[in-house]
């Protein structure tokens, strides 16, 4: 594999971290070097906004502004609306997609009709899910997930209590596991996506989220590694 899809998929598990009520910054290391921020925000209940972008030697190798945003029901975290707007060197892309109760689908661009025997989860509300549930809540259960078309099973497997050190303060924090199985992908409408949708689901990559166990919980760091290679991004002071 070529060392720019590698880093491209490492990356963008990383720039999907949900927002929380206040305003956060991210800062994206690989092997301690930073390369991108992340912004993000919960401008209101079940809302997730964030703006990435690249910095420094990446900016110059392989720029990216991307924007994401979805909402979701706040008490089971079932997707109602997504959306993206996709600036990845000179490819622009947009894409946004909703669920019809009256027809059990997802309806993407208001044309493309994918029907689901339930209601399903995206990453970002995965994310979402762990930072307003407790461990006991979302550890080993499985929920349907929808990736462009593309339907998964994913779940969190919780590894237990950790302590992170940031800007010098130890925070008490929950450890997790991003695991996603694909179930199928013959409707996936899109044969080429941005780098999130292209590799967050690609096999061998392990994913792991830290989320304080402080209320308001949130996203303290982030990471992925595939062959040894991490990825990582932690919130700033």
């Amino acid at each position: 594999m070529r060392m720019s899809s590698f880093f491209s998929f490492l990356l963008i598990f990383l720039i999907v971290i949900p927002g929380l009520p206040a305003q956060d910054r991210y800062q994206l290391d690989f092997w301690g070097i930073p390369c991108g921020t992340i912004t993000l925000s919960e401008p209101e209940p079940g809302t997730l906004t964030f703006e990435t972008q690249a910095s420094g030697l990446l900016d110059w190798l392989y720029p990216f502004h991307n924007e994401y945003t979805v909402t979701f029901d706040t008490n089971t975290f079932f997707m109602r609306s997504t959306a993206k707007k996709i600036r990845q060197g000179e490819a622009v892309e947009k894409l946004s997609g909703r669920w019809d109760d009256a027809q059990q689908a997802v309806i993407y661009d208001d044309k493309t009709i994918i029907p689901r025997d339930s209601e399903v989860m995206t990453v970002l509300s995965m994310l979402a899910l762990i930072i307003h549930c407790d461990p006991e809540m979302v550890d080993t259960h499985w929920y349907p997930m929808e990736h462009e078309g593309a339907l998964y099973r994913a779940r969190f497997l919780w590894a237990g209590p950790d302590t992170l050190t940031i800007d010098r303060v130890h925070v008490p924090a929950d450890r997790y596991r991003l695991d996603f199985e694909l179930q199928d992908d013959s409707r996936k409408i899109l044969a080429h996506s941005d780098f999130f949708h292209e590799y967050i689901t690609t096999d061998g990559l392990i994913k792991q989220v830290w989320v304080s166990t402080k209320t308001p919980k949130r996203i303290l760091q982030a990471q992925v590694t595939l062959s040894g290679l991490t990825l990582k991004a932690r919130r700033l002071p």
